[in-house]
């Protein structure tokens, strides 16, 4: 597939906005950085989703696997970065850890879509039919 250039330039952008973004990652645990550190999350959601955009539509998925993972090293709680980190995984074949990244997304907060996505991966890939009927009764029991 051909790529055009305005699509080329917008990944180059983002791509220098990560790196700038992974250079001051926020790590820091001292409570007068806690304004800079909630700052530098909300631009990395920002620039991750558009990433996720731009990349996933030239099904670059391995690629956003390994950036979404290197995002999880400072921010390893981040819901929202790991549960787009286990999609992608999903999206490139690794479904093994795709499906252990997303079940543990699960347990930290449950989620019937993302509930679902595993027992769908456990059924059509993995062939753990237990598991996913497990997956899909706990569903069930839900609010």
């Amino acid at each position: 597939a051909v790529v055009s250039t305005q699509s080329t330039g917008a990944l180059l952008i983002l791509l220098i906005g990560q790196a700038l973004l992974y250079k001051e990652g926020c790590v820091s645990l001292h409570e007068e950085d806690a304004v800079m550190c909630a700052q530098t999350n909300k631009q990395t959601h920002s620039l991750l989703n558009m990433m996720v955009l731009l990349m996933g539509r030239f099904g670059q998925y391995r690629a956003l696997a390994d950036t979404l993972e290197k995002f999880l090293k400072f921010s390893y709680e981040d819901l929202h970065i790991c549960k787009q980190f286990g999609l992608a995984l999903l999206s490139s074949g690794q479904y093994c850890r795709g499906a252990a990244v997303l079940e543990k997304c699960h347990e930290t907060k449950a989620d019937i879509p993302i509930a679902l996505t595993i027992a769908k991966t456990y059924i059509n890939q993995l062939q753990r039919y237990e598991k996913a009927i497990s997956i899909c009764t706990a569903c069930l029991d839900m609010d």
